[in-house]
Formats: C-alpha cells, sequence, structure tokens
C-alpha cells in the first residue's frame, strides 16, 4: 500500500504550473495594454504640439508615428511641455523677451 501511495501524482504542481503560466500571460497582456495606451498618449500630446515647436524638437509631424514606436517604456512616461501649460508661460515670456 504505502508504494502505491509512492506513485501518486501530485496535482498541486501541475495546478502551480498552470496557474504560473496563466499569471504570466496576463502579466504580459497588461503591460502590452499599458505599453500601447503610453504610446496613443504620446502620438495624441505630439500631434498637438505647434508645427514650429516640432521643428525646434527636429521632428516632422509625418514621422511622430515612427519616432515613438522607437521609444522605450522609460521614454513614453516623459511628456512633452505643451503650449496650453500655465507652468511654461514664464519661461515662454522670457525667451520671446530676450528675443
Amino acid at each position: 500500500m504505502s508504494r502505491h501511495l509512492a506513485f501518486q501524482p501530485r496535482p498541486f504542481i501541475a495546478i502551480a504550473r498552470k496557474t504560473t503560466r496563466l499569471t504570466d500571460a496576463i502579466g504580459h497582456a497588461l503591460r502590452s495594454a499599458a505599453r500601447n495606451w503610453k504610446r496613443r498618449k504620446m502620438i495624441a500630446a505630439l500631434d498637438a504640439l505647434d508645427d514650429r515647436t516640432l521643428q525646434e524638437i527636429g521632428v516632422h509631424r509625418a514621422e511622430i508615428g515612427r519616432l515613438v514606436e522607437t521609444l522605450d517604456d522609460r521614454e513614453l512616461v516623459m511628456r512633452p511641455v505643451n503650449q496650453g501649460d500655465r507652468t511654461a508661460e514664464p519661461v515662454q515670456r522670457a525667451y520671446l523677451k530676450a528675443a
């Protein structure tokens, strides 16, 4: 009888493997969705900039999508300065005054 118990499969190991694969797949899907959301957000932010600002940073409007695709996750978190941003007004006024 003890010999029979020694050869029984351990179901909890199989369940743990399936659970690990499932959580890995869910984690991958969530990271991918978050990355795509950040890319769309960056494209929208760059697309909202006027042509002069894009020219100053060396980007043509037609290449925004390709540019954003080359960014990694750390760079996707960065946000460009938007003209509607009130904190940038003093800097803009000083820039225009100096020019």
